[in-house]
């Protein structure tokens, strides 16, 4: 849970064998979003996304939804809700 009024930062991130076809991750909320993608050895990569945002009394209960999308058209999502405590 977050604090009303208070940055929160939610991260999403996938693992991939090609380095040539990096994923693609969105979210369906806005906010400054830093994404990064490292050589984690054996062939492997991660691609990460960190979302920062200030929520708000609307935000209360609401989804925030991290969409990938891989080389081919391939897609995954991962969602949290997002309960708020009031200051």
């Amino acid at each position: 849970s977050v604090k009303e009024g208070e940055p929160a930062v939610f991260k999403c991130s996938v693992r991939h064998t090609c380095p040539s076809y990096q994923p693609t991750l969105n979210w369906s909320h806005s906010g400054k979003i830093i994404m990064s993608y490292k050589d984690i050895g054996h062939g492997n990569w991660e691609a990460e996304s960190l979302l920062t945002f200030t929520p708000t009394i609307e935000d209360d209960h609401g989804s925030i939804t991290c969409t990938v999308k891989y080389h081919g058209n391939v897609q995954g999502e991962m969602t949290a809700t997002l309960p708020i405590f009031e200051k």
